[in-house]
């Protein structure tokens, strides 16, 4: 088990791109989806779908480092600030549903329920995403200035 641990832990890493200080977050996150997914000497079956006869619903799953818009409360910002920021996902937290996601500019790891995922992007593929950011803010500037 520990084998398959890691491997599933370092293919997940290297996918997305986050460094190995997240080497926790990726142990986490693989064990949780090994002992969600379906079993070998269960037929390929869910274990929690075994036990309570009922189909589980997995759409909470979620691509691992993929950017996400996690909301601000309205008491932690002011009216002109950003609505959201963006983070990368990094782990599930069991009790809540919710997720914990990374916050790049903070530096911070953050939990959050509330947030919009994107997928397709990665933490590898962080660069871009600013750059699209600074060009949308020289657009937005230029256009104020008219």
């Amino acid at each position: 088990m520990n084998r398959t641990l890691n491997e599933r832990a370092r293919s997940m890493r290297l996918h997305s791109g986050l460094p190995q200080t997240f080497w926790a977050d990726v142990i986490n996150t693989a064990a949780f989806l090994i002992n969600i997914g379906p079993l070998v000497p269960l037929d390929f079956k869910i274990p929690k779908e075994m036990w309570s006869s009922k189909k589980v619903n997995l759409s909470f799953l979620k691509v691992f480092g993929c950017l996400g818009y996690v909301h601000v409360d309205a008491n932690a910002r002011s009216k002109l600030d950003a609505k959201s920021n963006i983070c990368y996902f990094v782990d599930y937290v069991d009790v809540e549903m919710g997720y914990r996601f990374y916050d790049l500019k903070n530096r911070k790891i953050i939990r959050s329920e509330d947030v919009v995922f994107n997928k397709e992007v990665l933490y590898k593929d962080r660069q871009k995403v600013l750059e699209e950011k600074e060009v949308e803010e020289e657009v937005t500037t230029e256009i104020s200035r008219k």
